[in-house]
């Protein structure tokens, strides 16, 4: 074919309306390409982000795993050492617990003792009060007794002195454990 042939071609479809259709038809799609050559680009790039993260979700998925049980693995390797510290603490809290306890009972019986001590200190004090009191009443009323009967002889008043003594004396013997102390 020769270049005139085609020169002749090529005016006579310019020419034509068939043409220029297709040249504006072309000429919109390159205008238009741009702008769209930006979004298919965006939309290109986040359907691969997406495809890429669903392609790497076993892999992420794989190292959690993985990290997983490398944490139990360690968990239960160190399993006898944490129980033996957790058997240490607890066998503190208990030597605490007790010398607590120990101190708490001693400062008790103590106070426990004290308070004993101060009760059999009164009984003893009451004790002795109320027997000096008897002895006291028994004294006046034989020196009373032997004071009002003057028509007895000095050998009569002498028994009575004895007798009055006596009394007394057995009022002692009697009464002894309160005097004591």
């Amino acid at each position: 074919m020769d270049i005139g042939t085609w020169l002749d071609g090529l005016k006579h479809s310019i020419q034509g309306p068939e043409f220029w259709m297709s040249f504006a038809f072309f000429a919109v799609i390159l205008i238009a390409f741009r702008p769209l050559k930006k979004k298919l680009a965006l939309w290109g790039q986040s359907r691969a982000a997406e495809v890429q993260a669903k392609l790497d979700e076993p892999a992420n998925l794989r190292k959690e795993a993985e990290a997983l049980l490398a944490k139990y693995e360690n968990h239960t390797k160190n399993k006898d050492a944490e129980y033996a510290e957790i058997m240490a603490q607890t066998k503190d809290d208990i030597d605490f617990l007790q010398k607590d306890f120990d101190e708490r009972l001693k400062e008790r019986l103590i106070r426990k003792e004290k308070e004993t001590e101060t009760r059999l200190q009164m009984i003893r004090d009451n004790g002795i009060k109320d027997m000096e009191s008897q002895m006291l009443k028994q004294v006046v009323a034989r020196t009373y007794e032997m004071l009002t009967h003057h028509h007895k002889t000095k050998k009569d008043v002498s028994q009575d002195i004895d007798r009055a003594l006596d009394n007394v004396y057995e009022t002692l013997k009697q009464n002894m454990h309160l005097v004591r102390k």
